[in-house]
């Protein structure tokens, strides 16, 4: 029942529209620099080791 409230105001009310467009844009926005920012070089040997040796130290586990 909302959403139809929803979708009849969004009809009639310019405002509305316009500020869910604008939403709508940063979203896209914010999706596009976190995936540009994401890293996409594999880590090297000596960086896996590392980190396998920092997740033993804090956890415990020598299974790593």
């Amino acid at each position: 029942m909302q959403r139809l409230g929803m979708k009849l105001h969004l009809l009639v009310c310019s405002w509305c529209r316009r500020y869910e467009r604008q939403i709508q844009f940063l979203q896209r926005f914010a999706h596009e620099e976190h995936e540009e920012a994401t890293p996409r070089l594999p880590l090297t040997s000596e960086a896996k080791e590392r980190l396998k040796n920092s997740l033993r130290r804090h956890s415990g586990a020598d299974s790593l």
